[in-house]
């Protein structure tokens, strides 16, 4: 492998119903930012995809990689506060997060975040 790590992006009905709220988009771009560098530090990737799905009722995030995976009961404290930090923001927004993480396999994680202030352009 050259080292790169390859970003595929797979968006779904993002062009519905205006922009979301900047709360909402501020948390979001902070959470994917930080799943992201994630990745880069620790997985040891070649390949994530980045699905941004967006329904009616609520904005899906779906982001794996091809990693060597983790166990999140085995994160020591430090390691920790990053996944605790990402649920709590997105706590924040009525939404959660959800880790599907094992050690030898990629990780999956997604994010789902309710869309009931939704700002109409």
């Amino acid at each position: 492998p050259d080292g790169r790590l390859k970003v595929q992006l797979e968006v779904v009905g993002l062009d519905q119903g205006g922009r979301l709220e900047p709360t909402v988009e501020n948390v979001l771009f902070r959470v994917i930012q930080e799943l992201v560098q994630n990745i880069i530090k620790h997985a040891q990737a070649t390949q994530v995809t980045l699905q941004i799905i967006r329904s009616e009722r609520e904005l899906t995030v779906m982001v794996e990689d091809n990693g060597v995976g983790f166990d999140p009961k085995a994160l020591g404290e430090e390691a920790g506060i990053g996944l605790r930090n990402i649920e709590s923001r997105m706590a924040y927004l009525g939404g959660r997060a959800d880790f599907d993480a094992a050690p030898g396999r990629g990780t999956t994680v997604v994010l789902e975040v309710p869309l009931t202030a939704v700002v109409n352009e």
